[in-house]
């Protein structure tokens, strides 16, 4: 498949949660790749490599933190940010994200203004432009 060099990929196990925050950035203008477990992102990762990856840190089996360490420790991998995910909301919760190798953490609903604002520290205006048109107001798990 030829992915779009602007691809980005959710990671989440939560299906519903994962399909509105693709939703939500394809009205940003970014393609869009879903995986709802690590299996399925390494899949993935085989065959494109995204801009981003917004990854949850509560999945079964491999959880996000041991995952974003293992992108980190792959030279194809290592300079993607991560926006790391979860409903945890402790400050060391987030340092822990940080520690492992997200480049930004978000808490749970987050909302489209919030995720495009990661997105943009991350990433510079340089990739679509993003709007905020049409777009759902809080992400809930």
């Amino acid at each position: 498949m030829n992915e779009p060099a602007s691809t980005i990929l959710v990671i989440d196990d939560e299906q519903p949660f994962c399909e509105v925050v693709a939703e939500i950035l394809t009205t940003f203008g970014y393609p869009v790749r879903k995986a709802f477990n690590a299996a399925q992102a390494l899949e993935v990762l085989e065959s494109i490599t995204p801009i981003l990856i917004i990854l949850d840190i509560m999945m079964p089996d491999v959880d996000g933190l041991t995952l974003v360490r293992r992108f980190r420790a792959d030279p194809r991998l290592s300079k993607i940010p991560v926006i790391m995910s979860s409903a945890k909301f402790l400050k060391e919760d987030r340092a822990e994200a940080i520690n492992a190798g997200a480049s930004a953490y978000l808490t749970k609903p987050f909302s489209a203004a919030e995720l495009r604002s990661a997105i943009v520290a991350l990433l510079g205006e340089k990739e679509p432009q993003l709007t905020l048109n049409n777009t759902p107001g809080y992400i809930r798990q």
